[in-house]
């Protein structure tokens, strides 16, 4: 990446909440710093370019090569409604993301589904405990 030199706390930042590991780092000139980083593939594909433009206001620059494979701890993460499990909300995520990604996707299944005669509750996997029940109406 060549990124501003005043930037490159937050290009850091955005790296490392990528998971990604720092590698070297040499000044091009006075304004502009190349910074290497190893990035997980499934983070880069995603959103990251636009992530790093919108952080950046445009001026970092981004190129990728393939750097080979690492092991990484996997879940699949589950998103059950009163009891029955909805595929479409699966994922399989790294293991330290999944009580973060399980409370998003709680949080906006809980927007977006209307109030009912009934009791609705919502969960990840049982191991992630996020958990959301709605009393039915009075």
């Amino acid at each position: 990446m060549i990124v501003p030199a005043e930037m490159m706390g937050a290009v850091n930042g955005l790296c490392s909440e990528c998971r990604g590991e720092r590698g070297e780092i040499s000044s091009i000139d006075e304004d502009r710093l190349m910074i290497i980083w190893r990035l997980p593939l499934a983070e880069v594909v995603v959103d990251f370019f636009e992530r790093l433009k919108r952080l950046t206001s445009g001026y970092a620059s981004f190129d990728y090569e393939q750097d080979g494979y690492m092991e990484t701890k996997l879940i699949k993460l589950t998103i059950t409604i009163n009891g029955r499990e909805v595929p479409e909300f699966s994922q399989i995520i790294p293991a330290a993301m999944a009580r973060e990604r399980a409370k998003l996707l709680v949080q906006r299944l809980k927007r977006e589904i209307p109030r009912q005669q009934y009791e609705v509750i919502i969960k990840g996997n049982e191991m992630i405990f996020n958990i959301y029940t709605w009393s039915p109406f009075a």
